[in-house]
């Protein structure tokens, strides 16, 4: 214990602060947490894009791998096999929405893929502005609303097409 608490001392005493550094597991910081963790967001919205980018939304891929289906086809485009990165943004229904959506935001270029997409968004649509915050805002809804879309195909039997 001598050695363990050395190194929560500060100015020869025994510190909260010191001991709390020491046991604290220290994250590296991730830049999307502006884009998708803010006052004013709409929790939903929010909780899908962040499971979109930690991976963890049940795309089509997984749930073939773990034997649930048997098709892991996206359900927009029926080309490429359902991932987080096809679904958002290179299957061509979602690249479709998400550029009329930047258009709308005022941004004047194609749309990237997911990650990219998400780099960009980390780094330009940040700030207290009020475009700042449309962007972040329609970024959210529109990986929301594609999810939503995705799911009313497979569980309503309902196609979701381009408006």
């Amino acid at each position: 214990m001598t050695a363990l608490s050395g190194s929560m001392k500060k100015n020869g005493k025994l510190s909260i602060s010191s001991a709390y550094e020491h046991f604290i597991i220290h994250y590296p910081v991730v830049l999307w947490w502006k884009v998708v963790l803010n006052a004013g967001y709409v929790p939903k919205h929010s909780f899908i894009s962040w499971l979109a980018i930690k991976n963890r939304l049940k795309t089509k891929d997984k749930l073939s791998i773990w034997g649930v289906t048997d098709n892991d086809r996206c359900m927009f485009c029926n080309r490429e096999a359902e991932t987080v990165e096809h679904l958002f943004f290179e299957c061509i229904l979602s690249k479709s929405i998400m550029g009329k959506v930047l258009h709308c935001c005022l941004i004047d270029r194609g749309v990237y893929r997911w990650r990219r997409e998400l780099s960009w968004m980390s780094r330009k649509a940040v700030g207290k502005s009020l475009l700042a915050r449309v962007r972040r805002t329609a970024f959210n809804c529109s990986v929301y609303n594609i999810w939503k879309g995705r799911n009313k195909s497979i569980f309503g039997d309902r196609r979701v097409e381009e408006t």
